[in-house]
């Protein structure tokens, strides 16, 4: 019968006694244990490098890998639609977090998509115009002028906002609107 290996207590015991934390001493030093390494454990290795990730934190991360290794399994190759809205557009942490657990996701062979909210922005952007936003039942109600606002809050300063965050933690995002190329159409 196959001993069962956890991957995740591996690099831990090599990050802790290890003088040399190099993404390919990492994986060699699995390897040499008899380990099948995936080349998506070998990405997050390298990013978890190259962004500069303590050895604490980059072994915490295998512990999330291996935990949530099911469910890569299970999803990679697919597209995810990803709601970001709420507290995680405000604080700064979570953003951060939210942008390097977008990059982990492609990392690992899923395709995120990420939609977006923008409400308290946008109740900004009319507050500084000296208009008030107007809902019934929930839902915004939007004139032309109003719409304007929505578009230019959304599509020019959330949306470059996220795509920044995610490049910045070392994707390679892009940002569309329903607009673009008349990717949606509705009447």
């Amino acid at each position: 019968m196959k001993k069962k290996v956890n991957k995740s207590q591996m690099i831990r015991d090599h990050l802790k006694t290890a003088t040399n934390h190099s993404p390919s001493a990492v994986v060699a030093a699995i390897k040499a244990k008899g380990v099948k390494v995936s080349p998506g454990l070998v990405s997050v290795v390298k990013h978890s490098r190259r962004k500069g990730f303590a050895a604490s934190r980059m072994a915490r991360h295998a512990d999330i890998l291996a935990q949530a290794l099911p469910y890569i399994r299970k999803f990679h190759g697919k597209t995810l639609v990803i709601k970001y809205g709420g507290n995680a557009m405000t604080d700064p942490a979570l953003q951060a977090d939210f942008a390097e657990d977008v990059v982990l996701l492609r990392l690992v062979g899923m395709n995120p998509v990420v939609v977006h909210g923008g409400g308290p922005q946008i109740e900004n952007a009319l507050s500084r115009l000296g208009k008030k936003g107007e809902f019934i039942q929930g839902m915004r109600v939007t004139d032309a002028e109003t719409m304007e606002v929505v578009e230019w809050v959304l599509a020019g300063e959330v949306q470059q906002d996220i795509v920044g965050l995610i490049n910045q933690a070392g994707g390679k995002a892009v940002g569309l609107t329903g607009r673009d190329g008349g990717l949606i159409r509705a009447q």
